[in-house]
C-alpha cells in the first residue's frame, strides 16, 4: 500500500522450497489487495513438480518466471503451461555467442510448448559477482555504473530473433529502468510516508532538520515553533523540524548553545540514513 502497488514478485533464493509459505502468502495478498493484485514468481526449477504447481495454481498465482540453463529443467516449464498462470522464463543477456544461442534455444522451446514469454534482464555488476565478471573479462558499459558492456546488443539480436521467428513475447529490461522503477517506488514511498516535517525529494528521499542540545533550550525552541504553527517532533533530545527551517534559525540556535543538522534517510521502515550535514555546529 505505501508504494501503492499494483502487483508483486516473490522470489528468494528459491520460493519453491517453501511452498505452503509461498501459497499462504499469495491467499493472503490476493484477499488484501483483490484478485486484480498480480503476483508473479520467479524459480529456478528446483522444487517444481505437479503437486506444487497445483498448488501454486489454487492460491492464485497469476504469473511464473523460470530462470534455468539447464535444458533437462526445462521440461518443468512444459508441466507449468497446462495451468492457468502466465508461463515463461527470465534470464540474464550474457554477452558471448554460446549464450546468445542457448538463449535463442530457450525461446523456440518456449515457443513450441505454448508458453507466453521470454524476459530479458541487462547483465549486471554487483558486489556478489563483480570479481567472476571481471575475470571472464566482461567490463563495465561506458554510460553506465553496473551495466555489462554488450549485454544490450546480445538482448537485441535475441529479441530480433523472438519477433521474427517465435510466436511469444520478448521483453528487455536495462540496468536504467531497474534503477527507474526503484527510484518510483521510493517517491510513492515516500510520498505516502512522509512526516508533516519532511520534505520528498526527487530522488525519493526524506530530508528534515534535526536540533540537539540543552534540553530546557529544546522544550523553548518546540514552544517557539509550536505556537507558529511549525510541524515537528520532539524525541527527548532532539526537535525534528523542517530543513528550510533549520537554515532559517541558524544564528538563534548557535546562540542558544544548539547543533543542528539537515539529515537525508531513505523512505524505509529502518529510516536508512544517506547523509547529514551539519548546519549549526557545537561552541568551542
Amino acid at each position: 500500500r505505501l508504494i501503492e502497488a499494483e502487483g508483486a514478485g516473490i522470489t528468494g533464493g528459491e520460493p519453491t522450497l517453501v511452498m505452503e509459505r509461498v501459497c499462504r502468502y499469495i491467499r493472503i495478498l490476493k484477499e488484501n489487495f483483490g484478485r486484480e493484485f498480480d503476483i508473479h514468481l520467479y524459480t529456478n526449477s528446483v522444487g517444481i513438480d505437479l503437486n506444487g504447481l497445483k498448488r501454486l495454481d489454487s492460491a492464485g498465482l497469476d504469473e511464473i518466471r523460470f530462470h534455468t540453463w539447464k535444458e533437462e529443467d526445462w521440461e518443468k516449464i512444459r508441466l507449468a503451461v497446462d495451468f492457468n498462470f502466465r508461463v515463461g522464463a527470465e534470464m540474464p543477456a550474457i554477452p558471448g555467442r554460446a549464450y546468445e544461442r542457448k538463449l535463442i534455444k530457450l525461446a523456440r522451446f518456449l515457443d513450441s510448448i505454448g508458453a507466453y514469454f521470454l524476459n530479458l534482464n541487462e547483465l549486471e555488476f554487483s558486489d556478489g559477482n563483480r570479481l567472476e565478471l571481471l575475470s571472464r573479462g566482461y567490463h563495465v558499459r561506458s554510460n553506465s555504473g553496473v551495466a555489462v558492456s554488450g549485454s544490450k546488443e546480445a538482448a537485441r539480436r535475441v529479441l530480433s530473433y523472438i519477433e521474427r521467428e517465435t510466436g511469444i513475447l520478448g521483453y528487455f529490461c536495462s540496468a536504467d529502468v531497474k534503477e527507474l522503477q526503484v527510484l518510483n517506488r521510493w517517491r510513492r514511498r515516500a510520498k505516502n510516508v512522509a512526516k508533516p516535517y519532511q520534505c520528498v525529494t526527487d530522488q525519493g528521499t526524506l530530508l528534515f532538520g534535526v536540533i540537539r542540545g540543552d534540553s530546557n533550550q529544546l522544550l523553548e525552541v518546540k514552544g517557539i515553533l509550536e505556537e507558529q504553527g511549525y510541524p515537528l517532533e520532539f524525541n527527548e533530545d532532539e526537535l525534528l523540524v523542517p530543513a528550510d527551517l533549520v537554515l532559517e534559525m541558524q544564528a538563534i540556535l548557535a546562540s542558544r548553545g544548539l547543533t543542528a543538522d539537515i539529515v537525508e534517510i531513505a523512505p524505509l521502515d529502518l529510516n536508512f540514513e544517506i547523509s547529514r550535514n551539519p548546519v549549526v555546529k557545537r561552541r568551542g
